[in-house]
């Protein structure tokens, strides 16, 4: 035994015993990814390194010793995950690494080797996974937050090695942010809410009855006396009992979203009484997005001058749109393999079904025999055009059909012209209104169709 440590050594083995030297050392692993896109965080995981395996051990065995040490010393260990599929879509895996890259940089430079550690990464089918031990998690957070707030992806999370922990946001697509700007928490907020006993536990846990409780009186003196601690439980009664005010829905709520960055627009009403219209991110900082602020008034005035022209133009617009898509859905049922096999093969059990009714008029086949074949070609039959009513059904195609023809019956039944804003027939018949420019913005209406419409009224 003396001499493996030099053995070890001629075979290339580094045994050194400092901590420093072992994080530098990684271990590359790979996984069997879990397909299911509601799975666990991490399950997803193709390949990944790490210098901490205990950490990937315990979150996949739900084992939660080492994190309890870690706890113990006041440290955090965790991951931050986040989408792949739009770095996909732009150059493949090259795009996903020089994401990681980006974001590693943010806490290997300046400041970041003091409030976390790296302890690896890892690529899933669905996530891409940084982690980490953290000594100052809020300050990590709200770089974390920073980082993926100025990028083009669209939500992102923190997580810690503990499987059963709750997940951290720090940042939420679009299309989930709630319309007031003040209703979106800050991460402070968010992590005072977070239960600390799961997601960041220590070495307490509150007692919900899994041991023995016992309640005691007057064993401290009091802070406040009896008749205070009443009054103020009488007050705080009295304001649970206050009737909640509803949040205000407008017309225009989820509907503006910025041509530049995609993110909603928010409503702003000025103490002049103006209203508008603004992207969240300009709103936050005119370096994050260019976008300016788009009057109301001036997005009312837009639908009412779109809706007269299409009104004008009905037949020139939408019947020929309908017109497309009925032959496009009439095409691909024409040319599907699939449809003609099926309707191949119904021709031949309804050719067989009228053979055998020749032979039964032949006298060559008994009742019962004729009665069974039958039965058995009609079970055919039913299977074979339940199958091609099945094929016959292009959701899809036969979905965009059904709205744009709803929104034509009702350009059909609408007003001759409008004067004003619709409120009504504007929920009815726009899905959507991307603001181009200062100048510009584009109507989808329920269908799939787009247009652009100028705007008369614009201030910055």
């Amino acid at each position: 035994m003396s001499q493996l440590p030099d053995a070890l050594k001629e075979r290339g083995l580094e045994l050194s015993t400092d901590p420093e030297a072992y994080l530098e050392r990684y271990l590359g692993y790979e996984m069997k990814p879990n397909e299911d896109p509601d799975a666990d965080w991490r399950l997803d995981v193709m390949v990944g390194s790490t210098c901490c395996v205990p950490l990937i051990n315990g979150y996949l065995n739900a084992d939660n010793d080492f994190m309890d040490d870690l706890h113990a010393d006041g440290a955090v260990a965790g991951f931050f995950c986040y989408p792949l599929d739009t770095l996909r879509e732009e150059e493949g895996s090259e795009k996903i690494f020089d994401f990681r890259d980006k974001l590693e940089e943010v806490f290997t430079t300046g400041d970041g080797p003091e409030i976390l550690t790296l302890t690896g990464g890892a690529t899933g089918l669905f996530c891409g996974y940084v982690d980490f031990i953290a000594w100052d998690i809020q300050t990590a957070l709200q770089m974390a937050k920073e980082f993926f707030e100025d990028s083009e992806i669209p939500w992102a999370s923190f997580h810690t090695f503990r499987r059963e922990a709750g997940t951290v946001n720090l940042k939420t697509p679009p299309e989930e942010e709630p319309d007031d700007e003040d209703q979106i928490p800050e991460l402070d907020e968010t992590l005072t809410g977070v239960d600390y006993m799961t997601a960041f536990p220590f070495t307490q846990r509150q007692n919900h009855g899994e041991a023995d409780q016992y309640y005691i009186e007057n064993t401290h003196p009091a802070i406040i006396t009896k008749g205070t601690f009443e009054k103020v439980q009488e007050l705080l009664r009295q304001k649970s009992n206050r009737q909640k005010i509803p949040r205000q829905i407008y017309p225009l709520s989820r509907k503006v979203y910025c041509g530049q960055c995609g993110t909603p627009f928010a409503r702003r009403a000025g103490k002049s009484g103006l209203v508008v219209w603004v992207c969240r991110k300009h709103d936050k900082g005119a370096s994050k997005c260019t976008m300016g602020r788009i009057p109301e008034s001036a997005l009312y005035a837009a639908f009412a001058g779109m809706y007269n022209k299409l009104k004008q133009n009905a037949g020139i617009v939408l019947q020929p749109a309908l017109k497309q898509l009925e032959e496009l859905r009439d095409a691909l049922q024409r040319d599907d393999p699939a449809m003609l096999a099926v309707n191949r093969a119904i021709a031949q059990a309804s050719e067989q079904s009228h053979r055998i009714s020749q032979l039964q008029a032949a006298g060559l086949l008994d009742a019962d025999a004729c009665a069974a074949k039958f039965n058995e070609i009609n079970a055919r039959l039913a299977q074979l055009r339940a199958e091609r009513r099945r094929l016959l059904k292009n959701e899809d195609i036969d979905d965009a059909i059904d709205a744009l023809q709803r929104t034509a019956d009702l350009i059909q039944c609408g007003p001759e012209r409008l004067e004003g804003f619709d409120e009504g027939l504007f929920h009815d018949l726009v899905e959507r209104i991307v603001v181009e420019s200062q100048t510009c913005v584009r109507f989808r209406l329920r269908g799939g169709l787009e247009l652009t419409e100028q705007l008369r009224e614009v201030r910055r």
